[in-house]
Parts: C-alpha cells; structure tokens; sequence
C-alpha cells in the first residue's frame, strides 16, 4: 500500500474507525493540509533527519518525527494510504528512514530533447512522491539561456534563468534539492565548435576530441563565465561539474604533460582549478570518477570535499562494482553510486539490465557507505534522445524504491520480487489510471532478449534506424571506433521477425487498456518504432523489398514521424526533434529509393 516500501511495517486487516484524509492534489498540498488534520504530530528529536514513525490505531493518527522533512516524508505515506483505503484506514506501524542520504534523479535535457517548465513540475511532483530529494539536469550544450552566452541561444526556445529560479523554489517547497550538472571537461563539443572557443579543445590527429584542454587557462575563463551564468539560479550548495569520458586527455596538446606528470595528475591540477571556481560560487563539488577510478592513489590528491559519482549502465559485474565501491571508501571519497535507466539508443528500458543494475548499484553502495544514489536518464548526442517519456516511469519508480530501502542483499532466496510488483501497483495507481499497464511496459522492455545478440548500452532494432541500409554500426569512442556488430553475418530473420512478433502482441494488449491518454499514445507509439527498428534491421539482412511492402512501410514510417512531433510537443520545446526524425526520415529515403 505504501511505495517505495518501508523498512518495516505491520498493516493490520483491522481497520481503524478514521475514514482516508482528502488528498487533495499533490503530496505538497496534502502537507500543507495536514495541520488541519487530527492527527497528532509528536516530536521525537532521537529520530534522523528523514526518519519517522506512523501510527493508526482504532481512533487516532500519531506521526513522529524530528523534523520537517521526517513530517513530510510521514504524510507522503499517509496519503498513500489514504490513496488506497476505500473506506476506513487500515490500523498499521510504520517505523522507517531511507538508507541513502541523498536520493537523486538526473535527467539529461542536452540531447535535443529540451523539456518544458510545466513538465518537469510534473516530474518533480512524482519525485517528491516517491521520496527523492534531490533532482539534477544534466547540461553540455545550449538547453539554456546562458546570461553570458546570449549568442549561443538566439533563436532557440530552452530553459531561462527565470525558469530555474521558479523550478529551484518548487523543488525547495517539495524537499528536493535541486543541482545544476554541467560538463566541464569531455562532452564540450557543441561549445567547442564554436569558432572563438574552438582554440580551447584537445585535438588529434587534425581532430576535435570533444575534450577541453585542461592546460589552458582559456578553459577555466570559459567554465567560469558558464557557472556564472548557472549557479547562482541554484540554492543547493551543490554542483556536479562532469569531467567524464575526456578522451582527449593525454592525446594533442596534453600529450606531454600527461607522459611527463602522469594523467591523474594532469586530471587532479584541473580537478583542483574546478573545484576553486565552484568555492566561488558556494559549491561543493560532484565529478563522475571513470577517468580516475582505476587509480586510487589519485583521491589523496582530490579536493577532500569532492563527491565522486560511480556509474555502470551495462550488466554491471558485481564483483567490479564492488571493487571501484571499495577503491572509493578506503579512499574515504564521499561518493554516490549511479545506475541508469538503460534507455539511451533502445527507446524502451532494456528492463532487465536496469532493474539489475539498480540493485546492485544500491546494495554495494549501502554495503560500502555511499552517501548518495543516483539513477541516471541519459539521451545520446546521435540520437536525440529519440524515447518516450512513459519508457522512464517505471526505472524511476525502481530507483526510488532502491533509493529509499534497499532490502536485505539478494540471496538464493531474496531477488525483492516485491519490489518490482509494488512499482506496477504504484505506478498504475497514480500514473496510467489503469491495472496492469505498468507489467506490459516492463515485458516490452525484454524485446531485446529476441535479437540475434546483445549489444552493450544499445538494441539491434533501435540503431538500426541510425545507421545507413548499406552500412555496418560503429560505436564511436571519438578516438578510435570500432564495430560493434556486423549485420552481413546474420543469415536469416528470424530473430527480427520474433521481435516483431512479440511487440506486436504487447502492443494489441496495450490497445486494449483504457489508460491516461498521452501515456498511451507514448507507448504505442514506442511500439511502432520498435517494430520500424526490426523491420529495418530485416532490409539490411534481405537488401530487398517488394513495391507492395514498400509502399506501406513508407506509409507507417510518414505516420510514426507525424506521431513522434506530436507527442515531442506534449512535453518538450520543439526545437530539437530534427535529430531524431531526421535519423528517421534517412531512412525512409533511403527504402524509397530500394527497387
């Protein structure tokens, strides 16, 4: 009845004589409300800062609790109950407090897909309700009207200064901290392309490596003029600064320094220089720590403030994460662990990784004492960040429930099935309006089980639609890419055609459900691009089609594309759907051109 689930709960099959308390609108308007309530709110200063107690026994509601956070937390449960009790609330104790101080959200908004202010109020609201309390957007291109930069952003509607100030004070309201993510380091292609900036990147081999060159001091001016322009529309005295996947560290003009001084050194001087400008601003620093993590005697140098951010989207080994998680107490890093959605170039949530990848990622870092736990939603710079916002419910809800209480570690016995049914309960309830929505898009997540291989971060059927008919994918690393598969091995199309199959099957269930409206159309319209993906990946085995089947694949591709505008516009600025429908439309031209 209560999600993310308590720690511990007793719900008696005895109901109390107290009819459900009205929920109004929103978790925030039912905290508000509460003061009129009779309930008795007992301070009980022992408690954590998010811990509480609820009560209900056969006359009365007791809430104990430290603080207001404790309270809200408290009244987010209640309201729950109340959501899900008929006529009398049931008689129950609730003792509970989250294993993870901080419970974090982040949700690229850099990848094309620029999500509007009254969206992402609706995304807080369900964040709040799931008991985060802490929502990060991941910038690394022009999603926002740099006070510094007007140029970049002429023409372009995204996030104003105006509009961070009203979402950080609605976050504020809710109990969620709200920290700005910018990239300082690697994924600074799109400033770097910029003629006056373009002297400040790390090239090779006559290319851009998408890298800033930590050794100018050009790079610091800039990251400092774009945290200028950012921080201060942001009260959290947090800021994560990147410095991820630089690639061009140790190539170009770092060359030499890195060889002379060493790459973690190099990356440490800088780290330092980051983490300067951020005390300017009233900042501690968070960093993503793939470029380090292997060199562990690098945190001695680090900042002692510095937050690392662990992360791992694959099948992640248990026994690898253990160790990086291990690396980082022993080094007495404060650190988050940061699992994802598993969305990124699949259009659904490759269901399976995710849900073991959010496990896994929130055992060890209860295990190893990780501050924080982090899911991540991620676009791709080639794809334009191509799913659905419904695809993303359902790893929220799984990440929120880890986030707040791991459980006992997975044993041969414990795999927290009822995490997973509580999710469905959960998100059918308050989001689809509708039982068992929420078990169907968790099946469409397995599609990728049907194909012929898997392929890490990614789904045959979905980057198929991103790559030439006559061409095999490459995964570029920017430096040196390198083929993940090769459709000319594949003899048949069978496994395609069981995708195909399988989706189409979900899909006429899923047409059968009366749920809230948009959300259908999201998710039927994930089906379809699924089904387009497969039938592409089928064209690049077989090289062939008939005019009958062409005529009507073009007709579902015009009418897919037609759906997909429609539905970006629901949530998003409009600028920005090109990329994704361009990939589309290329391939649409190019099967028309197919005899």
């Amino acid at each position: 009845m209560i999600y993310p689930i308590p720690v511990s709960q007793k719900i008696s099959d005895e109901k109390s004589n107290l009819k459900p308390y009205d929920t109004k609108n929103s978790v925030l308007d039912f905290y508000r409300a509460a003061k009129d309530f009779d309930i008795n709110f007992i301070s009980s200063p022992c408690l954590a800062k998010e811990e509480y107690k609820l009560i209900i026994d056969k006359n009365s509601v007791s809430i104990f609790s430290s603080c207001d956070e404790g309270t809200y937390r408290a009244l987010t449960s209640l309201r729950q109950l109340c959501i899900n009790s008929e006529d009398f609330l049931p008689m129950c104790e609730i003792e509970d407090k989250p294993d993870f101080e901080r419970r974090s959200y982040m949700l690229d908004i850099s990848r094309s897909k620029i999500p509007t202010l009254d969206f992402l109020k609706d995304l807080i609201d369900t964040l709040t309700d799931l008991k985060y309390n802490e929502f990060q957007l991941y910038m690394d291109s022009f999603c926002y009207k740099f006070e510094a930069f007007p140029e970049y952003t002429k023409g372009i509607d995204c996030l104003t200064p105006e509009d961070l100030d009203i979402l950080d004070e609605y976050c504020a309201e809710r109990f969620i901290d709200l920290v700005p993510n910018q990239n300082s380091l690697g994924h600074m292609a799109h400033w770097l392309k910029k003629p006056e900036l373009e002297h400040l990147a790390i090239m090779h081999e006559g290319k851009q490596t998408g890298t800033l060159n930590p050794l100018d001091e050009g790079s610091i001016e800039l990251m400092d003029k774009i945290y200028g322009s950012l921080f201060p529309h942001f009260r959290s005295k947090y800021a994560h600064v990147g410095l991820d996947e630089a690639y061009g560290l140790g190539l170009g003009q770092t060359k030499e320094a890195c060889e002379k001084y060493g790459m973690d050194s190099v990356f440490s001087d800088y780290l330092h220089k980051i983490n300067d400008l951020c005390t300017k601003y009233g900042k501690e620093v968070m960093y993503w720590d793939d470029m380090i993590i292997s060199n562990p005697e690098s945190f001695k140098k680090f900042p002692q403030n510095a937050i690392a951010v662990e992360w791992g989207y694959g099948i992640i080994s248990t026994q690898f994460m253990e160790n990086r998680c291990r690396t980082l107490a022993e080094a007495g890093a404060r650190f988050y662990v940061a699992p994802g959605t598993a969305e990124w170039e699949c259009i659904t949530s490759r269901t399976g990784v995710m849900e073991f990848n959010n496990r896994t990622a929130a055992e060890l870092g209860k295990k190893y004492g990780a501050m924080g736990y982090m899911i991540t939603d991620w676009g791709m710079p080639t794809d334009g960040h191509m799913q659905h916002w419904v695809n993303s419910y359902f790893p929220m809800a799984m990440a929120g429930q880890y986030a707040w209480n791991a459980g006992a570690p997975q044993d041969r016995q414990n795999f927290k099935h009822e995490f997973r049914f509580g999710a469905f309960d959960y998100l059918d309830k308050n989001i689809f309006g509708a039982k068992g929505v929420t078990e169907e898009l968790y099946r469409l997540g397995k599609y990728y089980h049907l194909e012929p291989h898997k392929v890490h971060g990614m789904t045959l059927s979905t980057v198929a639609i991103f790559s030439k008919l006559d061409s095999n994918i490459l995964y570029n690393t920017i430096i040196n890419p390198f083929p993940v598969y090769d459709f000319d091995r594949f003899t048949d199309t069978f496994d395609f055609e069981n995708v195909i199959g399988y989706v189409e099957s979900i899909q006429k269930r899923f047409e059968k459900i009366d749920f809230e409206p948009t959300l259908k159309k999201e998710v039927l319209l994930t089906c379809r691009m699924i089904k387009m993906g497969a039938r592409i990946a089928i064209l690049k085995i077989e090289k062939a089609i008939s005019p009958e089947e062409k005529k009507t694949f073009l007709a579902e591709i015009d009418s897919i594309m037609e759906e997909h505008v429609a539905l970006w516009k629901n949530r998003n600025f409009e600028n920005g759907v090109e990329v994704s429908l361009g990939l589309i439309k290329a391939r649409r031209d190019e099967i028309e051109e197919m005899y």
